[in-house]
């Protein structure tokens, strides 16, 4: 991974450390990262996400900007922007613009479910660093168009 984007700990007890942004392989190409590791340092496990982006199987431009741990239902909410055509649905135009995924996972980083968010076909929606905020079970999130 060569940039951190996010973070969130596990506050009650103090063991685990989950943080998410991307690994950059080279120039245009960008494949988003999860981990989560103890606080000894030791990395528990560690995903990636990558699709292929409209302009070129050789071109990823997936990121993570935010991560929130739920201690009490032993959950993570990572929040990716991205340009996977995968994840697009079968009605939208393949076009070079940003998409935002929200994928829940457990504790131990096993999907749960995911939504990707789309606002236009025209439009890129993007986001800040630390975008993904959970307060009393609502998720928010902060970026623009």
């Amino acid at each position: 991974m060569t940039t951190i984007r996010a973070w969130s700990s596990d506050l009650q007890n103090q063991t685990f450390f989950y943080g998410c942004g991307e690994l950059e392989l080279a120039p245009n190409h960008h494949t988003a990262a999860i981990f989560r590791m103890d606080n000894t340092g030791k990395m528990s496990w560690y995903s990636v996400f990558a699709g292929t982006a409209v302009t070129g199987a050789d071109t990823t431009s997936d990121r993570c900007y935010g991560i929130s741990h739920n201690q009490k239902k032993g959950e993570l909410t990572a929040l990716l922007q991205i340009k996977m055509t995968e994840l697009r649905p079968p009605y939208f135009p393949n076009g070079d613009f940003y998409d935002l995924a929200l994928i829940l996972m457990d504790s131990n980083g096993r999907h749960k479910r995911s939504v990707t968010i789309t606002w236009t076909t025209s439009q890129s929606l993007y986001l800040t660093n630390n975008a993904l905020l959970n307060s009393k079970n609502a998720l928010f999130f902060s970026g623009w168009s």
